[in-house]
């Protein structure tokens, strides 16, 4: 089922998302990338964001929010907070009330320095 997604995407939405009229094709891939989120399929969405940049779709918020959703289903906090930096980075796309939910919490006792 992987192998048939991101083949899926090669065929259909590589092009579409690299075009500059991209309405369909991003929430095709980002429906595609929530359903492996829910499964914790990392490698399948690692792969994914992998074609899309490849592709030159630029990174948004909802890829961003996919891979948390992805991390969180299996408890990996460091590729998680990767994630979250990414989309915190000048030039990122801007977090969400989905990605604020979805991003991992500090450890307790964490405070930040500003």
């Amino acid at each position: 089922e992987p192998e048939r997604a991101l083949q899926a995407f090669e065929r259909h939405l590589a092009s579409d998302l690299a075009s500059p009229g991209r309405g369909q094709a991003r929430p095709a891939l980002t429906a595609l990338m929530n359903a492996f989120a829910r499964r914790g399929d990392l490698a399948t969405l690692a792969a994914l964001q992998r074609r899309a940049d490849e592709a030159g779709v630029p990174l948004y918020t909802e890829r961003v929010n996919a891979m948390l959703l992805g991390c969180r289903e299996v408890g990996d906090a460091a590729e998680a907070v990767r994630q979250y930096e990414a989309c915190r980075s000048p030039g990122g796309p801007l977090p969400d009330s989905a990605t604020r939910q979805a991003a991992p919490r500090p450890p307790s006792g964490w405070r930040a320095t500003t």
